[in-house]
């Protein structure tokens, strides 16, 4: 008979639920994990070798009750890709990370089952330690260039934008981030990682947030999102917007205001809030900016 394990007092935690049902998968009794949540599916996954004979995964929507067993998926995507998934969903977008504007979870998936076993490695090496090697940085930075131009042979971002821009004058929404915004997102994505990593640790000593792209302002962990300009002075120079002459300030500052609008109206993307992790996460994502 299974032994179930409900995720209901857990719901913001999913590293509980992986412990207990490691837990009870030590003591040789048929796991069953219920939950609407895909970080769990996803931890799940990573540790299906731990998890015992036919562990499944058990969603409920509604009246809806849907059952996935883990060893089809797992043995469909291979042991290496699972053991990616954490880094994966934490880099391409999880509740407290963000997203990449205009990609989605599955083209993102798209683009890392067509990935070398370079950057497959990072996503399997995201969180698993303190630091972030440069060898790391530069296979996420080229899984990036490949999610937004598929099969470029360019894989450095400030290569990539300017290469899409002359093209096409794509929107600065359209176009990937600055190499300064990802060097951010990064930092988050694996202090993210870390936390899922140590899913069999039950208190498990984890870094400072302000040491991975967050800094604290008021009690509230806020992103850094770079920490270079958003475009070359010379460019923020000539940014110009027709709302500049609705703005009651000095015309002597109307320039300022004119670039601040310009920038927030074109470059920020998104804004989520969370109330997640540490006693209160305020997260404003705005990866896409240049």
């Amino acid at each position: 008979m299974g032994t179930l394990i409900t995720c209901q007092v857990h719901k913001k935690k999913p590293t509980l639920l992986l412990l207990n049902a490691l837990h009870v998968a030590s003591t040789g009794a048929e796991v069953q994990i219920i939950s609407p949540d895909t970080d769990v599916l996803l931890l799940a996954l990573r540790r299906y070798p731990q998890l015992g004979h036919n562990p499944s995964f058990i969603t409920v929507v509604g009246d809806k009750r849907r059952t996935i067993f883990l060893k089809p998926m797992y043995d469909s995507i291979g042991d290496c890709l699972a053991a990616a998934l954490p880094g994966f969903h934490a880099f391409t977008g999880c509740d407290t990370t963000g997203h990449f504007a205009g990609k989605g979870k599955q083209g993102c998936w798209k683009a890392l089952k067509k990935s070398s076993v370079n950057v497959i490695e990072a996503f399997i090496q995201l969180g698993s330690n303190r630091t972030i090697s440069p060898e790391m940085e530069l296979a996420l930075e080229l899984f990036v260039c490949q999610l937004y131009l598929p099969g470029t042979e360019l894989c450095e971002l400030s290569s990539l934008r300017w290469h899409m821009f002359k093209k096409s004058f794509a929107e600065s929404e359209k176009l990937p981030p600055t190499k300064g915004a990802l060097e951010q997102h990064i930092k988050r994505a694996h202090y993210q990682a870390t936390v899922w990593y140590h899913d069999e640790i039950a208190k498990p000593k984890l870094p400072e947030p302000s040491e991975y792209g967050w800094t604290l302002e008021n009690n509230l962990y806020r992103p850094v999102i770079t920490h270079l300009p958003p475009a070359p002075k010379a460019v923020l120079e000539l940014v110009m917007c027709k709302c500049a002459e609705r703005h009651v300030v000095p015309a002597s500052e109307q320039i300022v205001y004119a670039q601040r609008c310009a920038l927030v109206r074109h470059l920020m993307t998104s804004v989520r809030t969370l109330n997640n992790q540490q006693p209160l996460i305020q997260m404003t994502v705005m990866m896409n900016y240049n």
